[in-house]
């Protein structure tokens, strides 16, 4: 374990394996040997906030954050989860806007290797008009699907949609989910990239397929 600001080790952190518990060393490493299938894992350590991992599996996610300018950072060896483990990469890129900005998020599973490419990322939404009736963009290049999110001023995001047809470029509320008639909303319009077929696939077992996704929020007053 590392602290994700100083990537100091950090020693004295409770690790539990399934039913074993260990310490971790001064260089934040606890070792388990002898484990098989998935397991649940929980980390505790002091002034931290504890993470819990159920059915853990070959892939572990471990968050590091890294700052923008860094291009390297220590993480854990692969052996010390087991043969088969390896590495995801969650890379982000966004304007000072942040959230309320353009995004585009690249995700990669199955990375073996010290090196860990970002690849190609999508770029965010362009043409982007948004009503509290229906919303339009361009389609998004090598996106298989886009959705459209509505948040209200509070954070809590009223509606969902999703459009599997990669070349649809508008797309209407439907009356039954009609959104409230006054308050600013913010819309965000989604471009997402996946290794599954959008007629063939299941949200629970290809998630792990998502390679991307870009984003173009907008405001309604």
């Amino acid at each position: 374990m590392i602290d994700h600001t100083s990537y100091a080790p950090i020693a004295g952190a409770t690790v539990q394996v399934g039913t074993a518990m260990k310490t971790t060393d001064s260089k934040g490493v606890a070792t388990f040997s002898g484990v098989t299938a998935a397991q649940t894992v929980t980390v505790k350590a002091d002034t931290y906030r504890s993470v819990v991992w159920v059915d853990a599996n070959g892939q572990l996610p471990i968050g590091i954050e890294v700052p923008a300018t860094a291009t390297t950072m220590l993480v854990p060896k692969r052996s010390v989860f087991g043969a088969d483990a390896t590495y995801r990469l969650t890379a982000i890129a966004q304007t000072a806007s942040g959230d309320m900005g353009a995004q585009s998020i690249v995700v990669r599973h199955g990375l073996t290797s010290t090196s860990l490419p970002a690849g190609t990322w999508l770029v965010p939404p362009t043409g982007v008009t948004v009503t509290r009736t229906s919303a339009a963009h361009d389609a998004v290049t090598g996106a298989k699907a886009h959705s459209v999110d509505y948040v209200d001023s509070s954070g809590t995001t009223l509606l969902e949609i999703t459009v599997f047809d990669d070349k649809a470029k508008t797309v209407d509320v439907p009356a039954l989910v009609a959104l409230p008639s006054s308050g600013t909303l913010t819309a965000k319009v989604n471009g997402i990239a996946a290794d599954f077929d959008v007629t063939d696939f299941s949200l629970d077992t290809d998630r792990d397929k998502l390679t991307g996704i870009s984003a173009q929020p907008a405001t309604i007053n």
